[in-house]
């Protein structure tokens, strides 16, 4: 009996040894488990961790490229721009400059020539007073040589009427004495 009995004891200790094994080695596998999971989900993490690193790495650079070449485009139009708005507020100035030149030339042009024309003028005038003076001079003097002429001419007239009366009156006489003498 005792040898069953030990044999039954045998039997339960392997079965309560065989159980607990058993629960050790589910326990053991459960924590393999559970640490094979916790270890797939460390590298799921790891893996999610470093790609999204990566990725933010790859953005960031990509980014400050980028944005390095933006700055640099946003840079040639800032310094395009102010060279095209200095070209054109140069021409403006240019044109400006070439305008009021113009306009002062055209001004002095026209003071220049109103004096001249002024000046013309007064010498037209003054010539038109030394002629309407030679003029009125030279019919005056004209005017006393005709009147001089003219009286000369009166006495020299009254001198031929005169000399004619008296040379017709001498005919008349001369041929009214010789009808009566002779008739």
């Amino acid at each position: 009996m005792f040898k069953g009995w030990i044999g039954q004891v045998r039997i339960k200790q392997q079965h309560l040894s065989s159980l607990t094994l058993s629960n050790v080695m589910e326990r053991w596998k459960a924590k393999a488990s559970t640490s094979r999971d916790l270890q797939d989900m460390a590298e799921r993490w790891s893996r999610r961790r470093t790609l999204r690193q990566f990725w933010k790495e790859w953005f960031f650079h990509t980014c400050s490229v980028k944005t390095v070449q933006y700055y640099q485009i946003k840079l040639k139009q800032r310094t395009l721009g102010q060279w095209l708005f200095r070209f054109r507020r140069s021409q403006k100035m240019r044109h400006h400059a070439i305008y009021m030149w113009r306009r002062k030339i055209s001004i002095l042009a026209w003071s220049r020539w109103r004096a001249n024309v002024q000046a013309i003028e007064a010498q037209v005038e003054n010539v038109d007073r030394r002629w309407r003076y030679q003029v009125m001079s030279a019919s005056l003097q004209t005017w006393r040589r005709n009147q001089q002429l003219s009286l000369r001419g009166c006495l020299l007239g009254d001198q031929v009427n005169n000399r004619l009366i008296v040379h017709a009156w001498k005919k008349w006489r001369d041929t009214t004495y010789a009808n009566i003498n002779s008739g």
